[in-house]
């Protein structure tokens, strides 16, 4: 079975399906925006992978919270300039949905970094495009 993938902050979808092209074998898209849901569903049916994407309009953070089962990727590109990037990892840092191999990829602008440490996730790379740039996080292991 493949990857399970989260795009926290679904847009259009491209993330996570992006992630079903190369192999994924579930998707799961958040969004609040009607907008992008629509959007979202119009490229999962004319990319017909249907049967492999559960998409969940609402609250990033609230949803998120509900969800069970641990995803192998967490793709994380809230809007620029807002703090939902920190709030998202900071819940994430204590979630079951976070295995020890969970990469968590958030893409924000250079100007706007989040911290390198949230809880038990720890920033692993940071990677520069731009104005754009991608910081990794994985779950460190536990000292006790």
């Amino acid at each position: 079975m493949g990857a399970r993938v989260l795009d926290a902050f679904g847009g259009a979808g491209s993330l996570g399906l992006e992630g079903l092209s190369r192999g994924a074998g579930e998707l799961v898209v958040v969004d609040s925006s009607r907008d992008a849901i629509r959007c979202i569903r119009d490229n999962v049916k004319t990319l017909g992978v249907g049967k492999a994407t559960r998409i969940h309009q609402g609250d990033s953070l609230r949803v998120i919270a509900k969800l069970t089962g641990v995803f192998d990727w967490i793709f994380v590109d809230p809007p620029y300039g807002s703090d939902l990037a920190a709030r998202l990892l900071e819940l994430l840092a204590s979630s079951a949905v976070v295995g020890p191999e969970t990469v968590i990829v958030v893409e924000h602008d250079r100007r706007n970094v989040p911290a390198a440490d949230f809880g038990s996730l720890r920033r692993t790379d940071r990677r520069r495009y731009g104005d754009t740039e991608l910081s990794f996080y994985r779950r460190t292991a536990s000292t006790s």
